[in-house]
């Protein structure tokens, strides 16, 4: 087997690198320039990952199996106020002629850009203690995060900000004045932007400006108002293309303190209608230049969506929601809108979580389970990973491909991560290549090796037919349930759950580890594929046991199903029953894969050249994880001897 290579090449002279793969708003732009020729001239597909503030705050998760569309409103309902602190990504770009893959990760900070004025709302977000302090004990830097972080403002905000112009221009006999006077200001409220009754006050005030204006005129001299508040401006602003259509007026910032945007004097300029029009589109185009540079790290999540690039991420469930509802707009309320709404927006995407547990390939090549960590130090072992690809990294680039091997890796680092999600996809899929060599694939082959080939190609070729059926399929977390976009969810396959009950409170997670691994087929000496049993709680009392086969199965014969019989015996040592006896008592509704009808999938989102695919693999369960990133670690930790009450109703 082949161990990853870092090589090192002389930096592009067009571009200058930035000169850590940290991005903050000092770097963001020369980052963004980078970013963005990245994307569009060496990328096949980005790996991505997030760091979040929080998980939820609610009391209790819902349980285990309920319905795919409550595990969503949960999801919205307390996760939505956490705030995203670090956004990693990661370009991964084959070459052919080199038999290697080109990666630029980057890390940025993000924090959401402060409103300090006018009628826009401060963003608001939550921070739970438990997530805040896994953080830093990870080294998180809250200092870069909170001064230096990359502002953004959401597309919803974008586009009110940007409608604000116009809108207050149809309030006007002359749109173009009155338009560019409204651009200047701050954005108003759809409220406000209707005409405003003027009062005794106001009508005073507004003498007082037209008496000004005539003086300036009649001496030919510029004519500057005294400064004036949000409100004086905007009735100055609807009254003054009535009474003066010839002129053109604008607010003024303050030369000694510009950020101070409440009080600003305005200034009347004598203009034809041509330069008026000039005018205006010099102003929209200063106005279309602040509202690209507030948009900030949005642009990132906007150049994604434009070019539609595959996104590879791991268990990422939690990213895609976020990332929706920060950068994109409000959440849909419903599940089935959000997977129609996820395919117009973005590119294919591509679960390494469900990959790495689902595909027959590779199910049971996971000693220590299919966490990102735990998953990506076993596709580096060549043991089981014999066909490595070469990663390929310029400059600053390749700090994280030199801690391969090293002790010191980065986790929970939101630019690692993506980059080892990434490495992670490429090693599955040319191993999942490597082990259906039968298959006629569509996908390129290196010339100079036969056996390197790029799972994911420039081109309209997402992926062949052996990955086809694992694209935009996206696991729920804490459950056994599995969204996919296209068309209608996965139906688990639970005939190997086992609902146990009706056991002491002082019982563990180990306790119950310990007493069903028997019932599980023994591995043999050297086999990677123990993963079983899976323990899920429903409450201090009981829980459900995955193992890995069906324990009513009437395939089993001899001696096992005598050790199967055990499970169910009055004299065993937990009371079970098999999950089709627990839904049948109706102690918790069967969960439906679907709560609304199946759409048809749609052919212009993603175009497939691959053979029709088998149907969906079976799905196996997972549990809750343990610990904040180890939202992608669905393995109880069997080290836990006790447990307490928390983590039981967890």
């Amino acid at each position: 087997g082949r161990s990853l290579e870092v090589v090192h090449t002389i930096n592009p002279p067009s571009f200058v690198f930035p000169s850590t793969m940290d991005v903050i708003d000092t770097n963001f732009d020369e980052a963004m320039a980078l970013f963005e020729h990245i994307i569009q001239t060496k990328c096949d597909f980005v790996a991505f990952d997030t760091e979040l503030t929080g998980l939820d705050c609610a009391p209790k998760p819902p349980l285990f199996l309920a319905p795919t569309n409550d595990r969503y409103q949960f999801l919205c309902k307390y996760s939505g106020d956490f705030q995203i602190s670090q956004f990693g990504l990661c370009t991964f770009f084959f070459e052919p002629e080199h038999d290697r893959y080109l990666i630029h990760p980057f890390n940025f900070y993000v924090f959401p850009t402060p409103v300090q004025q006018g009628n826009d709302k401060d963003r608001r977000f939550m921070c739970q203690a438990s997530s805040m302090k896994f953080l830093a004990s990870y080294k998180f830097d809250f200092n870069k995060w909170l001064y230096h972080g990359v502002p953004y403002t959401s597309r919803a905000a974008s586009t009110t900000n940007m409608s604000t112009p116009s809108t207050a221009s149809s309030s006007s006999s002359s749109s173009s004045s009155s338009s560019s006077s409204s651009s200047s200001q701050t954005p108003t409220t759809p409220r406000s932007q209707a005409p405003i009754i003027l009062k005794d006050i106001d009508i005073n005030f507004l003498n007082d400006i037209w008496k000004l204006v005539e003086e300036g005129l009649a001496h030919n001299v510029p004519i500057i108002t005294p400064k004036c508040n949000s409100f004086q401006r905007r009735i100055v602003f609807q009254e003054a293309p009535e009474r003066y259509p010839d002129m053109y007026v604008e607010s003024l910032d303050d030369p000694s303190n510009p950020s101070n945007r409440t009080l600003r004097a305005m200034q009347f300029h004598p203009c034809t209608p041509e330069e008026k029009v000039a005018k205006q589109a010099e102003k929209d185009k200063r106005a279309q230049a602040e509202l690209d540079k507030s948009a900030g790290f949005r642009r990132v999540i906007d150049l994604l969506i434009a070019t539609k690039k595959p996104l590879v991420g791991h268990n990422m469930l939690l990213d895609v929601m976020h990332t929706y509802s920060h950068f994109v707009g409000t959440m849909p309320p419903t599940l089935d809108l959000f997977k129609e709404q996820l395919c117009k927006t973005f590119g294919p995407i591509i679960d390494t979580k469900y990959l790495s547990s689902k595909h027959t390939s590779v199910q049971g090549l996971f000693p220590q389970g299919t966490g990102l960590s735990a998953a990506f130090n076993s596709v580096c072992n060549p043991t089981f990973f014999a066909q490595t690809p070469t990663i390929h990294a310029t400059g600053m680039f390749s700090g994280y491909t030199s801690l391969v091997d090293g002790a010191e890796a980065r986790f929970h680092e939101a630019g690692y991560d993506a980059y080892t999600t990434g490495v992670l996809f490429l090693r599955m899929a040319h191993h999942i290549r490597d082990s259906n060599p039968s298959t006629d694939s569509p996908i390129k082959t290196s010339p100079r090796r036969k056996k390197a080939k790029a799972p994911l190609p420039h081109g309209t070729n997402v992926t062949d037919a052996i990955l086809f059926p694992y694209i935009n399929r996206i696991p729920i977390v804490r459950s056994d349930a599995v969204i996919y976009t296209q068309g209608e969810d996965e139906v688990p396959d639970r005939t190997n759950i086992i609902y146990v009950h009706d056991f002491p409170e002082s019982v563990s997670t180990t306790d119950l580890i310990e007493y069903y691994r028997q019932f599980c087929n023994s591995p043999s000496s050297g086999s990677t594929s123990q993963t079983f049993p899976v323990v899920s709680w429903i409450d201090n009392h009981s829980a459900f046991v995955t193992l890995d086969a069906d324990p009513t199965s009437p395939g089993a014969t001899g001696e096992k199903a005598d050790v199967w019989a055990q499970i169910f015996a009055p004299s065993a040592r937990f009371k079970a029953m098999p999950f089709a006896s627990f839904a049948a008592a109706s102690r918790t509704p069967r969960p439906q894969a679907s709560e609304t009808p199946a759409r048809p999938v749609s052919t212009t989102i993603i175009n497939f050249n691959s053979p029709a695919p088998d149907p969906a693999p079976t799905t196996t369960t997972t549990t809750k994880p343990k610990d904040r990133r180890d939202r992608d670690s669905n393995e109880e930790d069997p080290s836990h001897k006790k447990r307490s009450k928390f983590k039981k109703r967890q």
